[in-house]
């Protein structure tokens, strides 16, 4: 019998494959490049400002994006941060307030 977190972590995996179909994106592989991974999460950021993801969600498609992109990279960092939240939200609500802003900051201008 699968368990909850197995059960959360396909869903996750189901919505990250269809926002990535939604932005024209195979996800085929282990990894992204910087410019797909900016254009999955504006896609990921536009469903959180609309409401149709939690925060935990938020933070659960971090983790999932940021294990596929280049370690050193920008958005690599700040997807690290970012899958943080789900904890920090419990435990640190500044720290969690303050990354949610930074992802948000970071793709405030793009409109889909």
């Amino acid at each position: 019998m699968e368990n909850t977190v197995d059960k959360e972590m396909a869903r996750m995996r189901q919505l990250l494959e269809s926002l990535a179909g939604a932005a024209g994106i195979t996800l085929t592989s282990d990894s992204l490049s910087e410019p797909a991974g900016e254009n999955l999460f504006h896609h990921i950021i536009a469903e959180y400002r609309q409401g149709r993801i939690s925060v935990d969600d938020l933070s659960a498609l971090c983790e999932l994006v940021y294990g596929k992109l280049p370690p050193h990279s920008g958005l690599y960092s700040l997807l690290l941060s970012g899958a943080d939240i789900e904890w920090d939200i419990r435990h640190t609500p500044i720290a969690a307030a303050n990354t949610i802003a930074e992802l948000l900051s970071r793709f405030k201008g793009h409109n889909l």
